[in-house]
């Protein structure tokens, strides 16, 4: 599953020493825009199970000349581990830093042409729960005549567990006992082709059964103290989740 987030970026592109800089509300797409301040920080909320996150961001010439803009990714604090690209133009993969100019004719605002990813692949390339914590990455936005000015925003990928259990949940459950130390039990309503994952604090998957009934007993005997969580899938869709806590 993929969650996104959309913002709008307006620039100025001139021969000027400072190009008028803005970013503009992504929901409003009909002149006047609603115009934000330059190095805005964007957040991206997600728990692990939803394997990749994503930002779409739109950007706008308001200039009266033509620009060849070019996006430049600079990785300010990544996990290990994990690894992101963008799409602008085309996808370039994480080992790219810095696009191709993208032509734009003055006053064009194009909403659909970039999105930057964020997500965890292991050894043969499949993806797999992000891990917890924040990633930030900036990415900055300028014609190639000017690289010195430039528009850019930060883009915080954040993974916790109290983003799964502040969400709004489709369904409610119940875990017990709490703690635990060899098995726990699961109540919940059934749902559809449903699954149950449990994710330790650092989000990976350690384990995942069907969900046969609306009271499922999972063994969790091999796991070490600490604190875990369970995810309710159906069909893949984020239902319910809950903390619990092993102690042997």
């Amino acid at each position: 599953m993929k969650k996104f987030v959309t913002l709008m970026i307006a620039m100025t592109f001139t021969a000027s020493l400072f190009a008028q800089i803005a970013l503009i509300n992504f929901d409003v797409q009909e002149q006047p825009y609603d115009v934000y301040e330059n190095g805005a920080v964007i957040d991206v909320d997600g728990i692990p199970s939803d394997l990749t996150l994503a930002a779409e961001l739109g950007i706008w010439n308001q200039g009266t000349t033509a620009a060849n803009v070019i996006c430049r990714r600079t990785d300010l604090d990544v996990i290990e581990g994990t690894s992101n690209y963008f799409c602008w133009g085309m996808c370039f993969p994480s080992t790219i830093y810095l696009s191709q100019p993208v032509p734009m004719d003055p006053d064009f605002a194009d909403f659909w042409g970039f999105s930057a990813h964020y997500e965890m692949r292991d050894a043969d390339f499949n993806q797999i729960p992000l891990p917890f914590g924040t990633t930030s990455v900036r990415y900055s936005f300028y014609d190639e005549r000017t690289p010195e000015d430039s528009v850019w925003v930060i883009v915080n990928y954040n993974v916790s567990s109290e983003a799964a259990i502040n969400e709004m949940n489709a369904i409610s459950s119940n875990v017990y006992p709490n703690p635990a130390k060899d098995q726990i039990f699961v109540e919940s309503e059934m749902v559809e082709n449903g699954t149950i994952a449990i994710f330790n604090m650092v989000g990976q998957k350690i384990k995942e059964v069907a969900q046969t009934s609306n009271k499922v007993a999972i063994n969790v005997s091999e796991l070490q103290t600490g604190v875990y969580f369970y995810t309710i899938f159906s069909d893949g869709q984020k239902m319910d989740s809950q903390r619990f806590v092993v102690s042997k």
